[in-house]
């Protein structure tokens, strides 16, 4: 029988039991193929089928093997592989990827799972452009719209500004320049709603002192009343006893609870013009005067009796708007001699002039009383703007003594 060859590679194969003293040749001339073959110097088609690495069947195809042509990895390196568990179409989603060995390199140590990895599973975009312009941790502004949006505290997803927040911490509603802790500037209204509060509830003011607060309310009731008041002075105020200072009842009338109601402008003061009917000529209905006071009653020209010694001087008036009631009383000492009709005492020091009109025809009443039995009356005129007489009239009873009695007098007028 002679030589014969190897499909693949063509390397002779000696006839059996002939030629022996050619054999050595033929054997050093196939090594020498053979080790040609394997330094890369000539393409070589091995036939990997049943292939087996440590015990397990290699069932890669040449052209899967071929994409590991040219990887410059490591033995190190290609041995993260050992142990992977990921089936063949999960390594194929590799395929084609044109990441560098030094982007790659980026996963080195994530410790992310698979199921976190898969939520970027079909994600086509760029990720990284949109990531880059979203704001950075340092800071940065964020414009547009966020559509969807929603939560449970602030929700604003207009194009204008809501509420401002300043550097000094100042806060803003309706203006981007707060002046003060909290400034609303609105045109539509602020409404203020207490939904059954407990204690009332309502608004509190709080102003802070060294050894604690003052605290005021405004608030309404269940029957519909408005009341201003305190509300004790902690910073408690709910459910505190409140102490109403002024009370608005539902049918407007205002009932000032403790204190008086204070006019501090000269010439104001209650209006009543809401009481004109039209059927007279009226020049005003302002209440804009209240006084109470004291005043001194000086003498004039004094005829029948002496002023000789004046005791028990005293003087009051009240002043209601124009109008001034003046009232006095004294005793006058000096004239032992009995009382006599037309006896004369003018008196001065009034606390208001007088207009001339009530110079004219206001007046007053007197009574000179020595004691209940005897007694004169007396009439009350103006002589001037700033002086009354008094005359002793004939309406005497008994013996009245100038030396003794008592003067008393009133009188109104208009200033």
């Amino acid at each position: 029988m002679a030589d014969t060859t190897t499909t693949t590679y063509g390397l002779t194969k000696p006839e059996i039991g002939a030629s022996e003293d050619t054999w050595g040749t033929k054997l050093n001339t196939n090594l020498d193929t053979i080790d040609n073959l394997l330094d890369g110097g000539a393409q070589i088609s091995p036939d990997l089928t049943d292939l087996e690495i440590d015990g397990t069947i290699v069932t890669a195809t040449p052209a899967e093997l071929n994409i590991l042509d040219g990887v410059t990895a490591t033995t190190a390196e290609l041995n993260i592989i050992d142990g992977v568990t990921s089936t063949t179409a999960e390594l194929n989603i590799l395929d084609g990827v044109t990441s560098t060995a030094t982007e790659i390199n980026l996963l080195d140590g994530v410790t992310a799972t698979t199921a976190e990895l898969n939520y970027v599973d079909g994600v086509t975009s760029n990720i990284q452009t949109q990531l880059g312009t979203k704001i950075p941790l340092a800071g940065g502004t964020m414009t547009g719209t966020i559509a969807g949006f929603t939560s449970t505290g602030i929700d604003d997803n207009a194009t204008s500004t809501a509420i401002t927040i300043d550097a000094s911490e100042n806060v803003g509603i309706g203006t981007t320049s707060p002046e003060s802790t909290l400034e609303v500037s609105t045109t539509s209204g602020i409404i203020l709603r207490d939904n059954n509060s407990a204690g009332g509830g309502g608004m509190n003011i709080f102003y802070t002192t060294i050894t604690g607060y003052l605290n005021w309310f405004a608030g309404m009731n269940a029957a519909n009343v408005f009341n201003i008041g305190t509300a004790g002075t902690d910073d408690t105020p709910i459910g505190n006893a409140k102490v109403n200072k002024i009370t608005v009842a539902n049918n407007g009338n205002l009932t000032v609870e403790e204190g008086n109601l204070v006019i501090g402008t000269s010439g104001k003061g209650i209006d009543f013009s809401a009481v004109s009917d039209g059927s007279r000529s009226v020049s005003s209905n302002l209440l804009d005067d209240y006084e109470e006071g004291t005043w001194t009653p000086g003498f004039g020209t004094v005829t029948g009796w002496s002023s000789a010694s004046v005791l028990e001087l005293s003087g009051t008036y009240t002043k209601v708007g124009n109008l001034v009631t003046i009232e006095c009383s004294f005793y006058l000492q000096g004239n032992t001699n009995a009382v006599t009709a037309n006896s004369r005492v003018d008196i001065n020091g009034i606390p208001f002039t007088a207009s001339t009109q009530s110079e004219a025809s206001f007046g007053g009443a007197g009574v000179f009383n020595y004691n209940n039995a005897n007694n004169a009356s007396l009439s009350v005129s103006f002589a001037t703007t700033t002086l009354i007489r008094t005359i002793c009239r004939n309406d005497i009873n008994g013996t009245p003594y100038n030396d003794g009695g008592r003067f008393q007098i009133s009188a109104t007028y208009r200033v």
